[in-house]
């Protein structure tokens, strides 16, 4: 009889247990589902970027490259940062890697352009031959997960951080090679102009 007793009781235990996880695991998701409502979406039905969301989503989320190294966005503090969701079968994409091969090239310590995979049809085989074929500098990593945070409607789609870690922009679609280089340029002020002047103060954004 009291080991009856006692099962019952761990039982009612394991129960209320699983009831206060289950109770957190949905709070949590309907909070960061709430968040994810907040942020506007553009007229390609892809989001627009906030800081809170740079700061608590982007900057402390991990990446890995096509060799399975992890790396997160701090690594490349003081620089301008551009994150660019793309595939191989997408041409507008790969017109606009062309303008921004010529901007790193023009500015190699000042800028860092990630070509993000949202892990939709492309596999490692598909990206390290397109890779080999096409030697740009960039940065090409899994954003899988970063691109279900966003639920993005359409590549190619951009987000760019300055050397503070704050927001510049985000956005949809290409400008084609000499837009997107002059996007960069910043209507002929360059963007590297801009954020590497006398008066920049280092880093008083970042948190990781």
């Amino acid at each position: 009889m009291l080991t009856s007793v006692i099962q019952l009781y761990l039982l009612k235990k394991h129960l209320s247990m699983f009831k206060i996880s289950y109770l957190l695991f949905a709070t949590l998701l309907l909070f960061t589902r709430q968040g994810l409502a907040q942020l506007e979406r553009d007229a390609s039905g892809n989001p627009v970027i906030t800081q809170p969301f740079v700061e608590e989503v982007i900057q402390p989320m991990e990446f890995q490259n096509m060799d399975g190294e992890s790396l997160t966005l701090s690594r490349f503090k003081g620089k301008i940062v551009i994150i660019d969701f793309w595939q191989t079968w997408c041409k507008p994409c790969l017109d606009g890697f062309r303008g921004l091969q010529k901007a790193k090239e023009e500015w190699p310590d000042y800028i860092e352009i990630l070509a993000a995979s949202p892990d939709w049809a492309d596999n490692k085989r598909k990206i390290k031959r397109f890779m080999k074929k096409n030697p740009y500098d960039f940065h090409f990593i899994w954003a899988g997960e970063l691109e279900e945070q966003l639920s993005l409607s359409s590549i190619p789609y951009k987000i760019i951080l300055a050397p503070d870690g704050s927001l510049i922009q985000s956005k949809s679609g290409t400008s084609m090679p000499a837009g997107e280089y002059a996007e960069v340029n910043d209507a002929g002020k360059p963007m590297v102009i801009k954020w590497f002047s006398e008066s920049y103060i280092d880093i008083p954004v970042w948190k990781n």
